[in-house]
Formats: structure tokens, sequence, C-alpha cells
């Protein structure tokens, strides 16, 4: 059973998360050119007797951009960063399925690069979970000692150098893929998703995230065809992503767009 101060520790957390996640523009700007950001933090000490340094990290994290967390330069949403990290068991896939092997010359790059790849989404999730208050590090725990199994022959220190590596990678490739399609001063839409979504180096959770890192770019984007009837077909995040996931369901299972029976839930 929880202890009376760790309790105390975890609603200040889940205090100070919900406020600046629930604060608009305004009232961040307000803050941050008046009392101060610390004044959230004293408001949590107060209010649950706790000390600074029992909810530094979460105050860090969120007090830089209300639910919002950074990849290199791209702003991402952390709830769409909850979602996308959650999807471990794909990355995990790749032990198995060899996906994107074809892009590499040697069996101990691709193994360095799905290692690394793995314990970059794990961390992932623990950071998520961390800012979210989503309090799941049983999962992140549970992948990590069986990411130590596959790869008895990596230290701590090797799942670090393959894990930053695969960060820069992922930094790179998402950013010759803006390269290729800024070139002309503007995005084909289609074209990025089209790409991003059928790209065979990629397994899905890697879609997913670039698709994140495409939305805060685009993001504020309302982007639709120009036609003799008017403006038609609006392209949004969700939609990103459905087409990510259902170009994903067909190169899993060897069958075309029109094989396939999409069933949409309301919220």
């Amino acid at each position: 059973m929880m202890n009376t101060k760790q309790q105390r520790i975890n609603e200040a957390r889940i205090y100070i998360f919900n406020r600046f996640n629930n604060m608009d523009n305004k009232e961040y700007e307000n803050l941050c050119y008046g009392d101060g950001l610390l004044k959230v933090a004293d408001e949590a000490m107060d209010k649950f007797n706790v000390k600074y340094d029992d909810i530094q990290e979460v105050f860090h994290e969120c007090s830089r951009y209300p639910g919002k967390t950074y990849f290199g330069k791209y702003l991402l949403s952390t709830k769409q960063l909850l979602d996308t990290a959650s999807q471990l068991y794909l990355t995990l896939d790749d032990f198995e399925t060899n996906t994107g092997r074809e892009f590499f010359e040697t069996d101990e790059q691709y193994r360095n690069h799905i290692v690394g790849k793995l314990k970059f989404f794990i961390d992932l999730y623990t950071n998520i979970n961390i800012i979210t208050m989503y309090n799941d590090t049983a999962t992140a725990d549970t992948y990590y000692a069986f990411l130590k199994l596959l790869c008895p022959d990596y230290n701590d220190d090797d799942f670090s150098d393959v894990m930053n590596d695969y960060a820069n990678w992922l930094d790179d490739i998402i950013d010759d893929i803006f390269d290729v399609f800024d070139a002309d001063g503007w995005y084909d839409n289609d074209e990025v998703l089209s790409f991003i979504s059928n790209n065979d180096q990629f397994n899905f959770q890697e879609q997913q995230f670039i698709i994140d890192c495409y939305y805060s770019t685009c993001g504020k984007w309302k982007i639709m065809l120009q036609t003799d009837d008017g403006l038609e077909y609006e392209t949004d995040y969700i939609n990103c992503r459905k087409l990510a996931a259902i170009n994903s369901f067909c190169k899993e299972h060897n069958c075309d767009v029109d094989d396939i029976f999409v069933q949409e839930f309301n919220d």
C-alpha cells in the first residue's frame, strides 16, 4: 500500500501536470511575464506539503510547454506520444520480421539499429509516463528486461550507444523527408503521407512517430484541394495516422485497400 508521503508526492505531480495541461496560452503567458511559472510549483508544494525536489522533474518537463515534449526541433504532443510509445510490441516484432533489413549492409548494423530502436521507444514510453503520470512503469521494465535477454552481449553502455545512434538516425531521416518535400517552398501533403506510410524502412511505430513530427510542423494548417466545386478533401492528423495504419495492415497481410474492411468508432 502506498505510504502517505509518496501519495502526497504523486498527487502533487498530477496537480502540476493537470495545471499546465489545462492552461490556455493567455494564462501561461501571464505567468511567464507576471508571477512566474514557479507559482504552480509553489501551489503544489503548499497544497500537498511536499518539497521542490519531489516535483522538480515533472515541473521542468511540463512547465516548458503545456502538454508538449521536444524531439530535436519538433515540439510534439505528449498525448500523441503516449499512444505512439505504447506500441512497443510493433518494434519488438522487428526482431522476427526483419523489417527494413534490406536497408543495411550487414546483419550487425541491422541488429544494432533495431536494438537501439527498441531502447529508444522504451525510454520514450518511460519518459512520457513520468510526464503524464500514466504510472505504467511495469511495461517499460518488462520490455527492457526482455531486451537484455535477447541481447546478453550488450551492457547498459552498449544499449545507450545504439539508442543514441538510432535517435540521431531518426532525426536525420525526418529532416531529410521534410527537406525533400519542402524544396520548392511547399508540402505536397499526399506525397509526404504516402512516402511515410508506404516506406518499408519504417515499421508502424516509426510511421506514427514521424507523422507526429510532421503534424507538429503542419498541424495548424488546414489542407484542402481547390476544385471547380470549391474546397474539398480536407486532410488532418487523424487521417494521416489512419492512412499509415491501413497501409501497414495491407503490407503485413499482402492485400489491397479494396480487400479490407475499415470500421470506425466514435469516441
